[in-house]
């Protein structure tokens, strides 16, 4: 029986040990929900996109999501002059439209 015993330990440790090593290496590999691996490469009209979201930083590839008026959505590359100009244009939108709603009585 002791050796029955030791033979439990040994085999409930190799477990707990395997167990640990695969939550690690889950862990090592996690990448959020929402990442960019393409970026759309086309030029979206500033007046049909109706908002974009950052990816997480826990993404390998720095992106933004563009979510245009008909409800589609697109990676695209934050570093592109034209991206820059419809994150500003919705910022400013928003600037704008904050402004409005502050000055009702």
């Amino acid at each position: 029986t002791a050796i029955m015993m030791k033979q439990s330990i040994l085999v409930l440790g190799a477990a707990l040990l395997c167990c640990l090593t695969v939550y690690a290496n889950s862990e090592a590999v996690f990448v959020p929900s929402e990442c960019c691996f393409h970026f759309y490469v086309d030029r979206l009209p500033k007046n049909k996109v109706d908002d974009y979201r950052l990816t997480s930083p826990h993404c390998p590839n720095k992106g933004i999501i563009v979510r245009m008026q008909n409800g589609k959505e697109f990676c695209v590359n934050p570093d592109q002059r034209w991206v820059k100009g419809i994150t500003n244009f919705i910022d400013q939108k928003k600037v704008a439209e904050l402004c409005r709603s502050d000055s009702k009585p």
